[in-house]
C-alpha cells in the first residue's frame, strides 16, 4: 500500500505530459496509445526508481529516466506514426519534458523511501 500514492502520482504525471506532448502538440499518438505507454513507462520507471534511488544521487536516476523514455517513445512513435522528424523530436522532447518532472518526484519518493524501515540512501 504504501507505493501507491507514488505510483499514481508518476502515472498522472506521465499521462498528462505525454498526453499533451504525443497528442494535441505534436499529433503522434492517439488517446489509447499514450495511455498504454505511460502506464507501461511507469511500471518500468518506478520499478528503477525504487533500484536506483537508494543507491544514485537525483540527476543520475533522472538521465536514466530521459534514456527510458526517450527509448520507448521513440519506438511506439515508429511503430505506430512512422519514421519522421517528428517522431525523434517528440522523443527527445517528451523525455526532456518527463525529466524534469522526475526530478522533483525522485525528491519525493526519496522521503517516502527513507520513511520505510531499513533503507540506507545516498545524499
Amino acid at each position: 500500500m504504501p507505493h501507491l500514492l507514488p505510483l499514481f502520482i508518476k502515472f498522472v504525471a506521465m499521462a498528462v505530459s505525454l498526453g499533451l506532448l504525443l497528442g494535441p502538440i505534436l499529433s503522434l499518438l492517439s488517446g489509447w496509445t499514450i495511455i498504454v505507454l505511460a502506464v507501461v513507462l511507469t511500471m518500468l520507471s518506478y520499478g528503477g526508481d525504487l533500484v536506483m534511488i537508494p543507491r544514485v544521487k537525483n540527476p543520475t536516476a533522472v538521465a536514466a529516466d530521459f534514456g527510458l523514455v526517450f527509448v520507448l517513445v521513440l519506438l511506439t512513435v515508429l511503430i505506430f506514426a512512422g519514421n519522421s522528424a517528428a517522431a525523434w523530436t517528440g522523443a527527445v522532447i517528451a523525455g526532456i519534458v518527463v525529466g524534469l518532472i522526475e526530478f522533483p518526484y525522485h525528491s519525493y519518493l526519496r522521503s517516502k523511501l527513507m520513511s520505510m524501515k531499513g533503507n540506507k540512501l545516498v545524499n
